[in-house]
């Protein structure tokens, strides 16, 4: 059987040579993608992305290929792209949201727009138009395909810069009135979420435009010793102590989402909460607030996670019992403290640099 080759535009000039000397393997595929493996530190972006795509396409049934070519494309095109569209919960709110929000004079701003899902949401909904403005060319690309085999290329317009670089009057016409976006990941603070959404109130959107999401929260919760929150401790490991090894494991915790934890000693409790309706500079600061314990224990841990508010009422959290792709994110209290119930303990809350540290006042 002849074997396909890929065509000399999708083969980097500075490697032509070699492809054309893999052209009579019957691995030709795999090889190429080895080589593009071993050069992608020594091509641009654009070259070696648009050389491993051709890669795939050439055999996109071939597991590794698929496999080394990954290596490649994720660095443009990261795993939560495809969280997102696996996360039911996450599209169905936005979905709810975005039908009862829009009407036929609505313009929309989809900001981080990714492959462009929340747009047909939009447009779908009945959207006058949708400007989606996503900075990575490769997903750029998809999304204009996606607009196209969708049938909405008249509808929606896919806009390959970011966001602080798009210009009223040239890229978007006129000022928008709804803005969408899911750029949180996976806190308040991911990717300059408030300075990025402050930029596009002052120079693309209508005084009164709507939010979508409006507000999100920072929910906590605490709770004792529980083999469902698992920090690495190699200290007793099969009769053999590997504790130097628990310096250097990852600090993230892994966390089931099968059910509930069994072992929380509060209810849940709002940590902070932001209004992305009026998007500010977010600056250090320290507050401690008081939470009451409701059941005897240590805390040896402090849940969080984020909570959407849309302007329609839907809510969206990541919460431990949810099915969510988000990462919910555990804090180890070094020095458990022992509590009952009745008892109110004070949690010191420090922002600094984009992240939310608790610690337990004594």
């Amino acid at each position: 059987m002849k074997i396909q080759l890929l065509a000399s535009r999708d083969v980097p000039e500075s490697l032509q040579v070699l492809v054309a000397a893999m052209e009579d393997k019957p691995d030709y595929a795999r090889r190429a993608a080895r080589l593009c493996v071993a050069m992608k530190d020594k091509l641009d972006n654009n070259t070696r992305n648009n050389f491993a795509l051709a890669i795939r396409r050439l055999a996109p049934n071939d597991p590794i290929v698929l496999r080394l070519t990954g290596s490649v494309l994720s660095k443009a095109v990261p795993g939560w792209h495809f969280g997102c569209l696996d996360d039911t919960a996450r599209n169905q709110a936005y979905q709810k949201a975005l039908s009862a929000l829009i009407t036929p004079d609505t313009l929309v701003l989809d900001v981080g727009a990714g492959c462009g899902v929340l747009s047909l949401f939009a447009a779908k909904a009945g959207a006058k138009h949708v400007y989606a403005v996503e900075i990575e060319p490769l997903v750029a690309a998809a999304a204009r395909e996606i607009v196209k085999l969708n049938g909405y290329k008249d509808r929606i317009t896919v806009i390959e810069k970011d966001i602080t670089q798009v210009k009223l009057g040239e890229e978007i016409p006129k000022r928008c009135d709804l803005v969408v976006q899911d750029i949180i990941w996976p806190n308040p603070f991911s990717r300059d979420i408030h300075n990025l959404l402050a930029h596009c109130k002052e120079h693309l959107l209508t005084p009164d435009a709507i939010f979508c999401p409006e507000s999100l929260a920072l929910i906590g919760v605490l709770s004792d010793a529980d083999p469902q929150i698992a920090w690495p401790d190699y200290g007793d490991y099969y009769g053999f102590d590997l504790s130097p090894m628990t310096i250097l494991a990852s600090r993230t915790p892994s966390y089931s989402r099968q059910s509930e934890p069994a072992a929380l000693v509060t209810d849940n409790f709002i940590i902070a909460k932001y209004d992305l309706r009026e998007p500010a500079l977010i600056v250090d600061r320290n507050w401690d607030m008081q939470v009451p314990i409701i059941s005897a224990g240590k805390i040896h841990h402090m849940l969080n996670w984020l909570e959407f508010t849309f302007p329609d009422g839907t809510r969206l959290q990541n919460g431990p019992a949810e099915a969510s792709v988000r990462n919910l994110s555990v804090a180890r209290i070094f020095d458990p403290v022992s509590v009952k119930p009745g008892q109110v303990v004070t949690l010191r809350h420090e922002q600094e640099k984009g992240a939310v540290e608790t610690t337990i006042l004594a």
